[in-house]
């Protein structure tokens, strides 16, 4: 995993159906105005939703490559998928309503990146209401696609530190939205998991 990235990216583990964890960052922006139903800005000239649709596919090709793996806690056992029948991971359906999510949660980064919204509410309570399973993962800087999705792959991490890769390979998660939002150069990511 790149360096640079490593202190900037944060991460839920998979199956997030709890309610209180600690905020790990805040860096809000003080000036930007707000708007009335996210809070954060509105426009601006270099400011916007840039098109990440490339990432479903990633995501999936990542998710349903043949001998994925994961470390096991402890991490000296990696668990494989995709190797029989009993632990295939079928590939995740974009969801309309998680990648609406995701735009508001990537443009709710820029101003407070952190798992906890700029209202101070859990990231959770903008998702839609019909899953059982939420998960997230986040990131900024990164200006691509690909260089996102290594981050978040985190093949050289411990278990850990593979918490956005078992967000993608959780096997209750069904569906996905994702999102990029570009303030001021620097790029926010979002994808948000639903099962």
């Amino acid at each position: 995993m790149r360096i640079k990235h490593l202190f900037i990216t944060a991460v839920i583990s998979a199956a997030m159906v709890f309610s209180g964890f600690a905020p790990l960052s805040s860096t809000p922006e003080a000036s930007m105005p707000a708007d009335i139903d996210t809070g954060i800005s509105s426009v601006y000239a270099s400011t916007g939703q840039v098109n990440c649709k490339s990432m479903y596919k990633a995501i999936n090709k990542f998710r349903t490559k043949k001998k994925v793996w994961q470390w096991k806690k402890g991490s000296k056992k990696k668990k494989y998928f995709n190797t029989k029948k009993s632990n295939k991971l079928k590939a995740l359906k974009r969801d309309k309503s998680l990648e609406e999510t995701a735009k508001k949660r990537a443009k709710e980064l820029a101003k407070c990146y952190d798992h906890v919204r700029p209202n101070g509410k859990d990231c959770f309570s903008i998702y839609p209401k019909k899953f059982r399973y939420l998960g997230e993962n986040i990131a900024c800087g990164q200006q691509s696609v690909s260089e996102v999705m290594e981050d978040w792959i985190e093949e050289d991490e411990t278990y850990y530190g593979q918490g956005h890769r078992r967000n993608m390979l959780y096997k209750h998660f069904k569906k996905v939205g994702v999102a990029c939002y570009e303030y001021k150069g620097y790029k926010y990511w979002v994808q948000c998991f639903g099962g």
